[in-house]
């Protein structure tokens, strides 16, 4: 086969003439494509665990009081951490800080879906991965429990919230974490 080429190079043309031979080469024979597992989502702390469901709140700069303070002390509210968990968001552990002298109450787990892995756990411990205050099944049927909460924060003022998969594929829960902090009230 003899072509006529017409090529720009630099700017000028140059017209030339070469053979060609082609030999077709049928492609090769397609394999249906396995479907792909889900992305799992990256977890680098506790903000990335927050429910989609979530409403707009307020933030207030400090624990909230109540009640008279005849004696110079008025209540303080209960506060708690919240993260919505589930199976896409692959194993992690993540540092969950409290403020200085805070006191932890006790951990509730609703499990809203089932994981289907081999032994799920939800952990929560005093070191990375640790699962000395709290070691939940989640393979079970959907459920809430609720526990106190006899460890002392150390020194760092930090708990882990982990989560290991077991190779589950389906799973969802919400945990919460309540603690008191230490407040006073301000005379202006």
């Amino acid at each position: 086969m003899s072509t006529t080429a017409t090529t720009t190079k630099g700017g000028h043309a140059a017209t030339g003439s070469h053979v060609a031979t082609a030999t077709v080469i049928p492609p090769p024979a397609t394999k249906p494509a396995a479907p792909e597992a889900p992305a799992l989502l990256a977890v680098g702390g506790l903000g990335d665990l927050l429910d989609p469901d979530a409403i707009q709140g307020t933030r207030f700069s400090g624990p909230l009081l109540s009640g008279a303070a005849e004696d110079g002390a008025a209540g303080i509210v209960i506060l708690h951490k919240r993260a919505k968990i589930t199976f896409s968001h692959g194993n992690f552990s993540v540092p969950i800080r409290f403020p200085p002298s805070t006191i932890l109450d006790k951990y509730l787990v609703q499990l809203q879906q089932t994981y289907n892995g081999t032994t799920p756990k939800i952990n929560i411990g005093t070191t990375l991965n640790g699962l000395d205050v709290a070691n939940v099944d989640v393979s079970v049927a959907p459920t809430q429990l609720q526990n106190p909460i006899a460890t002392i924060l150390p020194g760092s003022w930090t708990l882990y919230l982990s989560q290991v998969l077991g190779g589950s594929t389906a799973g969802k829960a919400t945990v919460l974490i309540y603690y008191s902090v230490p407040a006073k009230t301000v005379q202006s």
